[in-house]
């Protein structure tokens, strides 16, 4: 029995290095995308890393902006790098910081496409783990230098472990009974960490010197006589009417039956090239 444990203990360690091993080479190439779901936000991280100043405009976004301008395709004049919803608004700030790092924006524009339902997104969401700690919780990207996120973080070795190539490269999430996050109370319509990290993004634009537009995603025909009171309520509490100015006046309503859930299109062929006309 106990030569049979210690075979066993020894298989374990043996597959742990070697998955780990695997898993580190697969960061090293920035191709840790083909073994996990959130794939798509290492493509706009890896076009993030690197020279994309040939474009005018340069579009951020939640998991529908996705859609609407898709990440693998760009051109002249628009260049997507949108990400996905349980993103949040911090995981825009981490994407957006790091891309202009490396890119010369002045006198272009920084467009972010975001859903009314996406603004309300905080750490407490389920997959946070996989969609916000795995991607930016690391030396790269430093966020725990970042005060309001550092004071959301309730187990910062279990974060950390998120950087763990066998980690990084799956899809595990901690159980839900494990709080590595302080689960703070949000607005109902927009979240803290939403208004916080928005005026992060604004500033870094500005700074940047180029111009920034704070857009929606495509909305169902059957949400066009909604009023958005609460939403509009929340956004004058918090100061930022000025960013919202177009939010509201440019939303595009499609046929109900276009849809596969509540927000993303069975085909986004519908859309056509920009939906959003930010090229006219």
């Amino acid at each position: 029995m106990r030569v049979f444990l210690f075979r066993c203990g020894w298989f374990v360690l043996l597959l742990f290095i070697v998955l780990n091993a695997v898993g580190y080479g697969l960061i090293r190439f920035n191709a840790q995308g083909h073994a996990v779901e959130n794939s798509r936000i290492y493509l706009s991280l890896k076009k993030a890393r690197n020279d994309q100043s040939s474009s005018e405009i340069f579009v951020f976004g939640d998991s529908v902006a996705n859609q609407m301008y898709p990440p693998e395709t760009c051109n002249a004049k628009i260049n997507s790098l949108a990400l996905l919803m349980p993103s949040t608004m911090a995981g825009q700030y981490f994407l957006v910081k790091r891309f202009l790092e490396e890119n010369d924006v002045s006198g272009k524009q920084v467009v972010l496409v975001i859903s009314p339902n996406g603004l309300a997104s905080d750490l407490n969401h389920d997959s946070s783990f996989h969609y916000v700690f795995k991607p930016f919780y690391n030396t790269e990207f430093v966020p725990w230098e970042d005060s309001y996120f550092a004071s959301r973080i309730e187990s910062p070795l279990l974060c950390s472990l998120s950087q763990l190539p066998i980690i990084k490269c799956s899809n595990w999430n901690p159980p839900k009974w494990i709080n590595y996050v302080n689960q703070t109370e949000s607005n109902e319509v927009v979240s803290n960490l939403s208004f916080t990290y928005l005026r992060k993004i604004m500033e870094l634009v500005k700074d940047s010197g180029a111009s920034f537009q704070l857009l929606p995603t495509v909305q169902r025909l059957s949400k066009s006589n909604q009023s958005y009171d609460l939403l509009k309520a929340a956004i004058e509490t918090n100061g930022l009417p000025d960013l919202f100015q177009q939010y509201f006046s440019r939303m595009v309503f499609l046929k109900d039956d276009l849809f596969a859930d509540q927000a993303h299109l069975r085909d986004r062929s519908v859309l056509g090239e920009d939906i959003l006309k930010l090229a006219n």
